[in-house]
């Protein structure tokens, strides 16, 4: 309660004006008895309380605001302790009392909400940060409300509802169970889940694009996490617990469409019939800029899901953003959005002079196009980390993939695809080196990065970190002037015949792994200046001579 003095007051109330006012310092918790007035109002009315407000109202006297389960109570009163006499600002019993009915301030109940539309399931005091209340918002299964402490009106709807979904009435959402205000925004729990609106106790603006929480939000709080605002919420579904009681007769004891087997395997909760609706490992699709996926994985889904190549299986795990382990979400290989994954500004200009660009105008405007016809891409099976079985991982493929063209349409050819087997034969960028073979060359990395080249090619951990990837974008992945199908010889692997050259190592366009070279001063040694290096191998060809005659015509036989 609002309290002058250092002691601090907790008023409890209950059923039919049982309750105490308890009175707490440092030394001592005492209980004091509430005033007789509040006492006979709840007795008479037959209520239970079900929440409570003390507010210090602009221009006016503490005012104490007593939610029940049949109306809603107003009292003047700074300790809650004296005669005062509280009104009912609302009411309506099921059962016969001597209090009127009087629901007319109240937002008429949805059909589809079976329950007293006074029932008052949520008060919140709202005023400037540091000032005075001047409004107390009101949530009660008919809706939310605002009581103005200025002018003493309840007023409703509007800006003040839930609109639907994609201009859908959505049930429950106005069955207003929690509410909470940041100051600029009003985060509101109801039986559909929690939704928020923009604005605060001044003016309110419509709804925000706040992510959706499911289920029944009986109580929320905004705590900051490292130094992110986060907002927590307690969900009810049981009528007498948080949780539904497990039951031994049934496979899905609260009736959410997932086994409680499966559930308990993958650390869900049986008893939560919630559950079902959340996204906990965030594996869904983000279709803008915004920190939200607005196509969410969730965990039924997960459980649903049928796997679409023989070598996949049934069911996601709900507990992992990609199961396979392919680099790919599984919301995404689901759903066939992959903008995430394919950086879509890069492209070739046409399928004949391998010319590969990145940035320009037409790569730029290619992910809106992309987003603007969802279903370019098929799926790709989220449990088979290669869905056409080609060699290449899917996440592999799809970030690799380049688009065929100079404008994107959707309808374009691409380098590769993850659901095509002909693509391991192909070679976008023209090397010499399939696209099988370069990603068969980051196993080789792979290989030397754990230490299993240091035996066979004297190739240690730390030199293979400097290694670069191999891309089959580039025909030189190292940058070394040498492409990479010539320095592999056209080989998937990295045989030990080839020790000295490789097509991920930028440092061995200077080596001489076969020791040839001429001995210019002829003192037995090839000398570095003498050597034939693997630069000199490829850049000085048969086509430097003709016949026996140097290019400047000198006779070389």
């Amino acid at each position: 309660m609002n309290a002058d003095g250092g002691d601090d007051y907790v008023l409890a109330l209950g059923y039919s004006g049982f309750g105490s006012v308890f009175q707490i310092n440092e030394i001592s918790v005492s209980e004091l008895s509430v005033g007789t007035g509040i006492t006979n109002a709840l007795s008479t009315g037959n209520a239970t309380v079900t929440a409570i407000a003390h507010v210090d109202a602009t221009g006016g006297a503490l005012t104490l605001f007593i939610g029940t389960d049949v109306g809603l109570l107003t009292v003047e009163t700074a300790t809650a302790r004296d005669a005062a006499t509280p009104n009912w600002r609302f009411y309506f019993s099921p059962e016969p009392t001597q209090i009127a009915t009087d629901i007319d301030e109240l937002r008429t109940i949805g059909a589809e909400v079976d329950k007293n539309p006074a029932h008052v399931n949520a008060l919140l005091g709202d005023g400037p940060v540091g000032g005075q209340e001047q409004v107390v918002w009101i949530g009660t299964p008919s809706g939310l409300h605002r009581y103005d402490l200025l002018s003493g009106m309840i007023t409703f709807g509007g800006d003040l509802e839930h609109q639907g979904v994609d201009g859908e009435t959505v049930d429950f959402a106005n069955d207003i169970s929690s509410i909470y205000s940041t100051g600029n925004e009003l985060i509101v729990g109801s039986g559909w889940g929690m939704w928020s609106i923009n604005g605060g106790y001044a003016a309110v603006y419509g709804m925000t694009n706040q992510e959706w929480i499911p289920g029944y939000i009986s109580a929320t709080i905004v705590h900051q996490v490292e130094g992110v605002d986060k907002i927590f919420v307690g969900i009810g579904p049981g009528k007498f617990a948080n949780l539904e009681l497990m039951d031994p007769m049934a496979n899905d004891s609260d009736a959410d469409g997932m086994l409680d087997g499966w559930e308990v395997r993958y650390g869900l909760d049986p008893t939560d019939p919630w559950d079902a609706l959340l996204d906990a490992d965030a594996d869904g699709v983000n279709l803008d800029s915004d920190p939200i996926n607005e196509r969410l994985w969730r965990n039924l889904d997960e459980f649903r899901y049928t796997a679409t190549t023989a070598n996949g299986y049934n069911a996601t795990d709900p507990r992992v953003v990609d199961t396979d382990n392919d680099g790919v979400g599984d919301g995404a290989e689901y759903f066939g959005l992959f903008h995430e994954v394919t950086p879509l500004h890069c492209h070739y200009t046409n399928q004949y002079d391998f010319e590969h660009v990145c940035g320009d105008a037409a790569g730029l405007a290619a992910n809106n196009t992309y987003l603007q016809s969802l279903g370019i891409d098929s799926g790709t099976d989220a449990t088979n980390p290669d869905s056409d079985g080609d060699g290449m991982p899917d996440g592999w493929e799809l970030e690799n993939r380049r688009w065929i063209g100079s404008t994107f349409t959707g309808s374009n050819n691409w380098t590769m695809d993850p659901n095509d087997p002909n693509d391991a034969e192909w070679d976008a960028d023209g090397d010499g080196l399939s696209n099988l073979c370069e990603y068969q060359w980051s196993l080789v990395k792979d290989a030397g990065l754990i230490g299993d080249l240091l035996e066979s090619h004297f190739e240690t951990e730390a030199a293979v970190e400097l290694w670069a990837e191999p891309d089959p974008n580039n025909r030189d992945s190292d940058g070394d002037g040498l492409p990479d199908g010539w320095e592999a010889r056209g080989a998937c692997t990295w045989d030990v015949s080839r020790v000295g050259i490789n097509p991920l190592n930028g440092s061995d366009a200077f080596e001489n792994p076969d020791g040839d070279g001429y001995d210019i001063n002829h003192n037995g040694v090839i000398e570095d200046n003498e050597a034939f290096v693997n630069w000199l191998e490829y850049n000085i060809r048969d086509d430097l001579f003709d016949g026996n005659m140097t290019l400047d015509g000198e006779d070389y036989s």
